[in-house]
This record gives structure tokens, C-alpha cells and sequence, in this order.
């Protein structure tokens, strides 16, 4: 008599399914693995550090969608291109085409400051300028203190950036 087989199909047809061969499926069977579960198995392979090489058109990968089945060219293939990506912004920042953290963060600090000393002039000039008036001229008075602090803040953002663009061309000159 047949000892009955745990699992409903051939090592080979597994080997085939999830791409690798019948040696690695023996060894799955071994460590328990769930072969006729193929969306657990799918799961598991995709948290496999080392994916199964073989067939081109075999998937490969399960990124929790039932459809998910991408043949191992076209794993390689992204995986590539997001590693082509990072090294090609890597160069974009060395190439001066985007700012340091560095510098824009002392940026920050320099419009900070800036908006400080709005503030303080502002807290100077407004109790004077608005004594013995009526509402209508202390609406008047601050809003032409507010347009200059305005102005203040509009020159020392062109500043920043005029400062970020002279940052940007000398690094690539």
C-alpha cells in the first residue's frame, strides 16, 4: 500500500509553480512548508532574502494583492531602476541642483530673525505712531507699518533665494 501524500501535488509541478527546483521544494516540504497554500507560500518566498532564480515568466513575488505575480526579470528590472534612481539624485545634490539640508536650514534661521526684527521695530513704532488717534488713522498707521514689514520680509526672501540660486550656480561652475 501507498503512504498518502500531505500535499495534493508533485514536488516537480511545485518546483515549477514557485520556480526552483525539486531540491529546494524537498526542503520545504521538510521545514513544513505550506506548498498547497500559494498565496501563504508567496508571502513567504517574497520575505526570502534571496529570491528563486529560473524562468523568466514564473512568478516570484506576492505584494499582498491575489494578482500579484511578477516574473523575476521584471523584479530585477525595478529593483535596478529605483538603485539607478538613487544614485542619479545623489548626483543631482552633488551637482548643486538641489540644496544641502545645511543650507536651507540656515535659511530658515535667517528669515527667522528677519521676521524677529519686523516684530521689534513694529513693537517700537506702533504705540507712538498711534497715540491721540481715532480708529480709522490707528488702522491707517498699522497698515502701513504692516506694508513695511512686508517689504522687509519680501527683500530678505529674494536674498534667500538669490543666495540659494549664487549656491547653486558656483557649485556647478
Amino acid at each position: 500500500m501507498s503512504k498518502p501524500r500531505k500535499y495534493a501535488k508533485k514536488l516537480s509541478e511545485y518546483a515549477t509553480l514557485y520556480n526552483c527546483t525539486v531540491r529546494t521544494i524537498t526542503r520545504y516540504k521538510a521545514q513544513g512548508f505550506p506548498l498547497d497554500d500559494e498565496k501563504k507560500m508567496r508571502e513567504i518566498l517574497g520575505a526570502q532574502k534571496h529570491q528563486p532564480t529560473g524562468k523568466d515568466d514564473a512568478p516570484t513575488e506576492f505584494d499582498g494583492t491575489e494578482d500579484s505575480k511578477l516574473p523575476i526579470s521584471e523584479i530585477k528590472r525595478r529593483r535596478e531602476l529605483v538603485t539607478w534612481q538613487k544614485l542619479a539624485f545623489q548626483l543631482d545634490v552633488e551637482r548643486g541642483k538641489y540644496r544641502k539640508n545645511e543650507e536651507i536650514i540656515e535659511d530658515g534661521y535667517a528669515l527667522g530673525a528677519a521676521v524677529g526684527a519686523a516684530l521689534d521695530i513694529l513693537e517700537a513704532n506702533l504705540p507712538s505712531a498711534c497715540l491721540g488717534l481715532s480708529e480709522v488713522e490707528m488702522a491707517a498707521v498699522i497698515k502701513s507699518e504692516t506694508r513695511k514689514i512686508r517689504a522687509l520680509l519680501a527683500d530678505r526672501t529674494s536674498g534667500v533665494h538669490k543666495a540659494g540660486k549664487r549656491r547653486k550656480n558656483g557649485a556647478a561652475a
